[in-house]
């Protein structure tokens, strides 16, 4: 049995000081590369605790959040404030229970990695988006990487169990689905996590080096 993450923990995570930190700067990358549009549809597989389903929801989507832990899903109904354009419902990444073209993005952060059949999940997201695809995963090719694999060494965590992706990797992944598609990358993440580095971080994620700790890639859509 894998090791269980405790859902109220990793949602208070986003809001310690290198939570904050990691989450402000993920954010901007996603929503430079992605440009979301105020009125599109976002369907963010592998939801959590909607960390990231709540800042899209913030730039005027709408939203639906899919996970298949009931914990994680129950915490993220429980910061609606209100009924609006946000949802969560139960689901599998590899068996998406929506039709053809039904979300103008498809988002997977960070939750391609626990997934046992990516190419499935990729294949899904794929068939279920009208516009962009967006995949936001751990680097395996970064400082934090290494760090993260020296620390399960010493003790049991959920990295253990994580699945690091290469930029190569992930093309390969999408590239079967994204015949005449437009793709971008970029990563942050190159430095520990201090305040005062923060600057640097930002003008490094501008330029398309490979190892950053959180790497986007993002697939604009060419379907007839």
């Amino acid at each position: 049995m894998g090791l269980k993450i405790d859902a109220l923990k990793y949602d208070q995570w986003y809001r310690s000081p290198k939570g904050s930190y990691v989450g402000d700067l993920e954010r901007e990358l996603l929503t430079d590369l992605m440009r979301p549009e105020r009125g599109e549809s976002l369907l963010d597989v592998g939801c959590g605790t909607g960390y990231f389903s709540f800042y899209f929801y913030q730039l005027g989507l709408k939203i639906t959040g899919l996970d298949n832990s009931e914990e994680m899903l129950n915490v993220a109904r429980s910061k609606i404030k209100k009924k609006g354009d946000i949802e969560f419902i139960s689901g599998e990444a590899t068996s998406l229970p929506f039709s053809d073209n039904s979300f103008d993005i498809v988002t997977l952060i960070t939750s391609l990695g626990f997934i046992k059949e990516p190419s499935k999940a990729i294949r899904e997201a794929f068939r279920v988006a009208s516009k962009r695809v967006v995949l936001g995963t751990l680097n395996k090719y970064s400082i934090w990487a290494l760090y993260r694999r020296i620390e399960g060494l010493f003790r049991p965590t959920v990295y253990n169990e994580t699945r690091f992706y290469s930029l190569k990797g992930l093309r390969n992944l999408v590239i079967p689905q994204a015949e005449n598609s437009k793709i971008i990358w970029r990563s942050i993440l190159f430095l520990p996590s201090f305040p005062r580095l923060r600057r640097i971080e930002k003008n490094l994620s501008r330029f398309k080096i490979p190892f950053g700790a959180f790497l986007v890639l993002v697939v604009e859509l060419q379907k007839e």
